[in-house]
């Protein structure tokens, strides 16, 4: 009896000790403009700028963690029944979405459209629960206003 007593005593002690805590971290978060200024595109997370420009409009971005389509070169070099070589294969690949990530889709957009500036820029960044096993997905939301730098 005395032994069950003292094991039950001790398991509560080693169990109650067993605690969860949230560790510290620290991180930090840089977007580098001067790739987009080599491409001669104007970026200011301002909404006034002291030159003259023409407005084009307004400009959204969402960027998620996720599964991308890719192709690279196929392991297997081989010819099929109809005498195509392939040399290449389809796959899949967890692309993580990053501020540089959504900014290229922004930049990318803008100058397609005649831009060569976005002013007002707002960045958001929000994580997503995927499920229960504490897996995370990254959304990027990116927003402003188009211009022509005159």
């Amino acid at each position: 009896m005395k032994a069950k007593f003292l094991f039950l005593t001790l398991s509560l002690l080693v169990l109650s000790s067993c605690s969860t805590s949230i560790k510290y971290c620290e991180t930090v978060g840089y977007i580098d403009y001067s790739q987009y200024a080599s491409k001669g595109v104007f970026i200011s997370e301002s909404n006034s700028v002291n030159f003259e420009y023409e407005p084009l409009g307004s400009i959204s971005v969402l960027v998620e963690d996720g599964y991308k389509k890719g192709t690279r070169r196929s392991k297997y070099n081989y010819v099929d029944l109809d005498g195509n070589r392939h040399l290449t294969e389809e796959y899949e690949y967890w692309a993580k979405a990053s501020y540089n990530s959504a900014l290229d889709v922004a930049v990318d957009s803008i100058i397609s459209k005649g831009g060569n500036g976005i002013i007002n820029l707002k960045i958001n960044h929000t994580v997503q629960p995927i499920n229960t096993k504490e897996q995370y997905r990254n959304i990027i939301f990116l927003s402003g206003m188009v211009i022509k730098k005159k």
